[in-house]
C-alpha cells in the first residue's frame, strides 16, 4: 500500500514537470527515468506507458483552460490510479473532475472502468481554495459545476477531433422530400 501511494505520488510529480528530469526506483527495479525537458505527451505516455494511445486534449471554456493527454478507451483501467488532474500546476484529488473526465467519454467505456490521462487545468486562483485538506490535495473550486461542464465538453470534443468518438452531420440533399 505504501509503495502504490509513494509510485502514484512520483507519476504525479513527474508529469506535472516534464520539465524536470525523473527517475524512480522500487525495491532496486528502475520504475522510470525520464530527461528533463520533455514533451507533455512523451511524459505521460512514459509514465502510463501509451505513447500511440493518447489524445491530445485542448481547449478553453468559461472559466478554465484545459490541455493535457487522455488515454484512448481500450486504456481504462477498473480504479482512478490512471488519473492525474492539476490545477494552476498543482497536483489535485478532484471527484467532479474525474466524473466530467469519464462522462466526456460517454458510452465508449463500460460502467465501472475510469479512463486513464492527465488533465492540466488553468483557473484564476481566486476560484480555486486549496486550504480544504491538510494535505492539499482536494481542492474547492468556487465555480465547480462550469468548470465540471468545460472540462466535460473539452474532453468529449478532442475525442471526436481524434476520431474515437463518431460525430452525426444530417446531410443536406435537394429533391421533392
Amino acid at each position: 500500500t505504501e509503495a502504490r501511494h509513494i509510485s502514484r505520488t512520483a507519476m504525479a510529480l513527474a508529469i506535472g514537470r516534464p520539465d524536470i528530469a525523473f527517475s524512480y526506483n522500487l525495491n532496486g527495479r528502475s520504475i522510470f527515468s525520464l530527461p528533463a525537458d520533455s514533451e507533455l505527451c512523451d511524459r505521460v505516455a512514459a509514465v502510463l506507458g501509451a505513447q500511440d494511445k493518447l489524445v491530445k486534449v485542448q481547449g478553453e471554456m468559461g472559466p478554465v483552460k484545459v490541455s493535457g493527454y487522455i488515454g484512448s478507451p481500450e486504456m481504462v483501467q477498473n480504479n482512478r490510479y490512471g488519473q492525474f488532474v492539476f490545477i494552476n500546476s498543482r497536483y489535485i484529488y478532484s471527484p467532479s473532475l474525474s466524473h466530467a473526465l469519464a462522462a466526456g467519454y460517454g458510452e465508449l467505456i463500460a460502467r465501472g472502468t475510469f479512463p486513464t490521462g492527465a488533465l492540466l487545468l488553468t483557473v484564476d486562483p481566486t476560484e480555486v481554495d486549496v486550504n480544504v485538506h491538510p494535505t492539499k490535495a482536494e481542492v474547492r473550486l468556487s465555480r465547480e459545476r462550469e468548470i465540471h461542464d468545460a472540462v466535460y465538453r473539452i474532453v468529449k470534443e478532442s475525442l471526436q477531433q481524434d476520431g474515437i468518438v463518431p460525430v452525426f452531420k444530417p446531410s443536406v440533399q435537394s429533391g421533392p422530400w
